[in-house]
């Protein structure tokens, strides 16, 4: 995807409208309304970025070292040092994914790498494949980023298994068995996406349910 600045054809990173050299501009998009009516989005950036993942290991090896040296001498200090820090990775983190939510129903608003980034290849190709082909939804929302009317993507998905038993006597074996005979049953919701600018808006819990789902496929 390019940058959203129209005299600038360099890539964005994923979940992001501005290039690094525009990213200032995104206070120009900062009014984008939510499309359920609610009131303005605001951005943000979600995930754990690569200078987290340092701090945290650093936080580690200082508590390792403090550990370590106890014995010996009193570098009951490090200990706290490494509090600290492991405190500051997560005060100073600013995600790796950009995205726009709404604060009153908890929407949220992706493009169409960022799908691709956070989904494995099938879903996001599926996605992406009835979003081509929908139809405009019954509600007729507008999109936030382009206000064209979204189309409704009708997806039919299966939950992964919210109870496991342990076969520890044959009563709880012969539940397992069953359990396992029994496939979950198959559920489905419409997700609504533009196919003007290729975001997807997904309302509260419709991401989160469509990530974690064994198998999502299109529905009618």
């Amino acid at each position: 995807m390019e940058c959203a600045d129209d005299s600038c054809t360099e890539e964005v990173l994923g979940g992001q409208l501005f290039c690094n050299e525009h990213r200032s501009q995104i206070s120009a998009i900062e009014d984008l309304q939510c499309p359920r009516g609610c009131g303005r989005l605001s951005y943000g950036r979600t995930g754990w970025s690569g200078q987290f993942y340092l701090l945290i290991i650093a936080a580690l090896v200082i508590a390792f070292l403090g550990l370590m040296t106890a014995v010996t001498a009193p570098t009951f200090w490090l200990l706290f040092v490494a509090i600290a820090v492991a405190v500051w990775a997560f005060v100073s983190n600013e995600g790796v994914t950009g995205r726009y939510k709404c604060g009153r129903c908890s929407g949220e608003m992706y493009n169409s790498k960022t799908i691709g980034e956070m989904m494995s290849g099938g879903k996001a190709k599926t996605i992406k494949r009835l979003l081509e082909s929908g139809t405009p939804s019954a509600n007729k929302r507008q999109c936030p980023g382009c206000e064209a009317v979204m189309v409704r993507i009708p997806i039919d998905y299966v939950e992964p298994d919210s109870h496991h038993h342990t076969p520890d006597d044959a009563l709880g074996f012969i539940i397992a068995v069953v359990d396992a005979m029994i496939p979950n049953p198959t559920k489905h919701l419409d997700l609504e996406g533009c196919p003007t600018c290729g975001m997807f808006w997904f309302d509260s819990r419709e991401l989160a349910k469509i990530k974690e789902s064994t198998s999502m496929k299109g529905g009618s």
